[in-house]
């Protein structure tokens, strides 16, 4: 199991030719956040004092601010690396990483540079460019077309509303109640509980992948579906669900059954929810805590046949669900424990 380390990240990088950083303490901008992979499978999570990083390219040198960084991926070499940046852009060079000191709970930490293989980049009010890769369905639920909701990955799988609220243009779609998360202030899609339900087609046959999402329970009964990979379609598919007693968990279907999330489901809190599968393993988190990991012998359901938000198992009104689901996201791959702690983020 991969080790997480939470803590303040200080990084001092050096250009090979010879120009160091200012030798007084930086303040710590917690604006910007920081998740470093270790060439051990760790991850460190944390906040940078950096305010620009410097590399010499084939053409110049150039110092660059960290929040127009996105990931530093470094070579074996750890002085070559390649850099990703917010924009899109892509450039590479050399650089020096010197060790790395690090305040968490156990005390200062430092961790040599030859340890290091990848550095992703949060800023407040934005997510690290990564965390785009891969996405074929992405919902933010900021406004809707009549009955439209706009798919933002960019494949074009736009939501289609059906219920009693499906022609309020000011509708079930709600501005900025979303928490506060990483500066990022979103809707979400208010589920009447009674037959309110956002289609999102076909997304095809998809072996590996990861999908996440907000809610927030207005009532807590037997048997409301939040999310459903193939509507109405009973137990053939992923769909997530409470029960009365508190449970919500994950249906894998007739022959591996539900896993829970968490056995205190609480009116009126947001949750984060995100589950991640190939065709032998699978993994769940709850607000960034993993809930459950296992593997199987290609048992899950993996056609998305009839992705549907607000309903699952049938078309009974006690199966629609009832309150808020907001940041839907959907991957065609199987994202680290480090990148859904940064989309659970840090709430306000």
């Amino acid at each position: 199991m991969h080790k997480v380390i939470h803590g303040v990240i200080i990084l001092t990088m050096l250009l090979v030719a010879g120009n160091s950083w200012p030798k007084q303490e930086q303040k710590v901008d917690s604006s910007i956040q920081l998740a470093v992979d270790l060439t051990d499978g760790s991850h460190i999570i944390g906040a940078s004092n950096i305010k620009t990083v410097s590399v010499r390219t084939q053409y110049a040198n150039i110092d660059i601010a960290l929040e127009k960084i996105a990931a530093i991926k470094f070579n074996d070499d750890h002085e070559t690396a390649s850099f990703e940046l917010q924009n899109g852009d892509k450039l590479s060079g050399i650089v020096k990483l010197a060790p790395v000191e690090l305040e968490t709970i156990f005390g200062k930490v430092k961790i040599g540079a030859e340890h290091i293989t990848h550095l992703a980049v949060s800023v407040a009010g934005t997510l690290p460019a990564t965390l785009n890769h891969g996405l074929i369905l992405h919902y933010t639920f900021d406004k809707k077309e009549g009955t439209k909701i706009a798919d933002k990955s960019g494949q074009g799988h736009d939501g289609r509303i059906k219920g009693v609220n499906s022609q309020d243009n000011d509708g079930p779609v709600c501005s900025g109640v979303l928490p506060v998360v990483n500066g990022l202030m979103t809707g979400a899609f208010r589920c009447d509980g009674v037959n309110d339900v956002i289609l999102a087609g076909d997304l095809g046959y998809q072996p590996q992948g990861t999908l996440s999402f907000w809610m927030k329970a207005d009532a807590i009964e037997n048997w409301r579906n939040a999310f459903s990979t193939d509507y109405a379609n009973g137990d053939r598919c992923l769909r997530f669900e409470e029960a009365a007693d508190g449970t919500f968990g994950v249906g894998l279907g007739p022959s591996l059954g539900g896993r829970p999330y968490t056995n205190g489901l609480q009116l009126g809190k947001w949750y984060h929810v995100a589950f991640a599968w190939t065709t032998n393993q699978f993994t769940g988190w709850i607000d960034g805590q993993q809930a459950f990991s296992e593997q199987h012998n290609n048992q899950l359901f993996l056609n998305f046949n009839n992705v549907a938000i607000g309903n699952g198992y049938s078309l009974d009104p006690h199966r629609h669900w009832k309150g808020l689901i907001g940041g839907v996201r959907i991957y065609n791959r199987v994202l680290k424990s480090d990148e859904v702690r940064l989309l659970k983020g840090r709430c306000q």
